[in-house]
């Protein structure tokens, strides 16, 4: 059977406006491909290694920055060397007509220029619907179909090359519907939450629900931690050489963020599960090693091709490069979604929208557990504070500081690190669609403390934990939440 068209939609540079981007992907989707969508600031180096690692037949670029003379022709050179030149690069922006001659005797396909129309084959899913030539072509059947539906309509040699496949966990991945508005205001759909900002009560004269912290009446039991067997070598990622590899003590604490997740995730053999920020896969190995269907996303397409290389040659972790905010699966695909230590790298203003898309994709009664840093902890406090004080910082070990500006121009998801209130988490998770069904804090011991005192600390650190006062001031915050099947919250 012949596989369905991949596309790879993508934005390069600093543009920052992804609606319409989002729009077709969603109406290729809708038409029978398969797309992966990049997310935003992609490099053209990035966008080409994720073309390569996802085998994709169409590259599609949305340049509304008017660098489409410079990354056109990068992203095409870089095609070439990487073995994929014969794939289709196409895309559209803001391009004047002169420009899209010199691109295409450059070797560019079509592009396409700005136009009134939304063209999808399902209004609700992606706005007002375009002319039937127009959907047609998306579909790639009539005349004078051009960019990536053309492709579609030739069926050629890239279609008919032998399946490069993940499992069903990642090869079910599609682009995100676009959040439904019925006019450019934003109406939402009633059957669908919408972003709302966290702090803001769902309904009129509602007061914010507190978090509270209390530990449930049962945890899973896990099986014994994994560990791969991971050399010593050049090019590791950060977290695996300094975390996995690095002193007991932060080797102890990471595996600790993990199995307070995914135990309060309530897992089960043959469920599926989403890890957001999977970043090189240690979650989603656990996850799998549990008897669960998998698929992890990340950003980061360094810790992703490492992974994907090292712990998972066969794809059977569903490893995908994804935005949080644009998720690449259909509307409840999943039993359970998991997350550690993501949340805090988010941009502040798309928080809501991850939230949102979280919920999407879980089944009504599926399990929300994820991990964040607390900023009541002694720790966050510190870093608040040797961000005022050079002095003080100068005195810490280095770690992500509080600090970067709310500039989508300047923002990079490593660089930063704005944890969450409790107040923010419960507001933002009932908005979503989510009852928080509980929370605590959890780990003092701190990354520098020397391996030979770790046992000592832990025998301390389980009995500060127990205590009702200092149970809010551990380095992190656990939350697990439950989706609700009307996407609202009753609490």
């Amino acid at each position: 059977m012949q596989r369905k068209l991949r596309v790879l939609v993508a934005k390069p540079g600093l543009d920052g406006h992804d609606r319409g981007a989002k729009v077709v992907a969603a109406a290729l989707r809708d038409s029978g491909m398969e797309v992966i969508y990049t997310g935003l600031h992609q490099s053209p180096a990035q966008i080409v290694e994720a073309a390569v690692q996802e085998d994709v037949d169409v590259v599609a670029l949305s340049i509304l920055s008017g660098a489409h003379m410079t990354l056109f022709p990068e992203v095409l050179e870089l095609m070439k060397e990487r073995g994929i030149g014969d794939r289709l690069l196409s895309g559209g922006g803001i391009v004047p007509p002169e420009d899209m001659e010199t691109l295409a005797r450059l070797g560019v396909g079509r592009l396409f220029g700005p136009h009134p129309r939304v063209v999808s084959r399902h209004p609700r899913r992606g706005g007002v619907r375009g002319p039937g030539r127009d959907r047609r072509c998306l579909a790639g059947r009539g005349p004078g179909c051009g960019g990536a539906a053309q492709a579609a309509a030739r069926g050629g040699a890239a279609s008919a090359r032998p399946q490069a496949r993940r499992p069903e966990a990642a090869g079910q991945a599609r682009a995100r519907r676009p959040p439904d508005r019925a006019q450019e205001g934003g109406a939402r759909h009633p059957s669908r939450p919408g972003p709302q900002a966290p702090g803001r009560a769902q309904g009129p004269g509602r007061a914010q629900a507190p978090l509270a912290f209390r530990h449930p009446a049962r945890m899973t039991a896990l099986v014994a931690p994994p560990r791969p067997a991971v050399a010593r070598d050049e090019g590791l990622p950060y977290l695996v050489e300094h975390w996995y590899l690095g002193p007991a003590t932060r080797r102890y604490m990471m595996t600790r963020r993990f199995a307070e997740v995914l135990a309060h995730a309530d897992l089960a053999p043959g469920l599926r599960v989403l890890d957001l920020g999977c970043g090189w896969g240690y979650g989603t190995l656990w996850a799998n090693g549990q008897g669960c269907a998998t698929a992890g996303v990340d950003l980061g397409q360094d810790q992703l091709a490492w992974a994907r290389a090292r712990l998972d040659p066969g794809g059977r972790l569903g490893l995908t490069r994804a935005d949080a905010a644009a998720l690449p699966f259909r509307d409840a695909s999943f039993d359970r979604a998991i997350s550690v230590e993501m949340l805090e790298h988010v941009f502040r203003p798309d928080r809501p929208r991850v939230l949102a898309e979280i919920a999407r994709v879980l089944k009504p009664g599926g399990r929300l557990s994820l991990s964040t840093p607390n900023p009541a902890s002694p720790i966050e406090t510190l870093k608040r504070l040797a961000v005022r004080w050079p002095a003080l910082r100068r005195r810490l070990p280095s770690a992500c500081f509080p600090e970067a500006a709310d500039d989508l121009a300047a923002y990079h998801p490593y660089r930063y690190h704005h944890p969450l209130t409790r107040g923010e988490l419960a507001a933002g998770l009932e908005a979503a669609g989510f009852r928080v069904e509980g929370a605590h804090s959890f780990l003092w011991v701190p990354k520098t403390l020397p391996g030979a005192l770790l046992g000592l600390a832990r025998a301390v650190e389980r009995g500060v934990e127990t205590l009702p006062l200092l149970d809010r001031l551990g380095a992190t915050t656990l939350v697990w939440a439950t989706r609700l099947a009307s996407g609202r919250s009753t609490t």
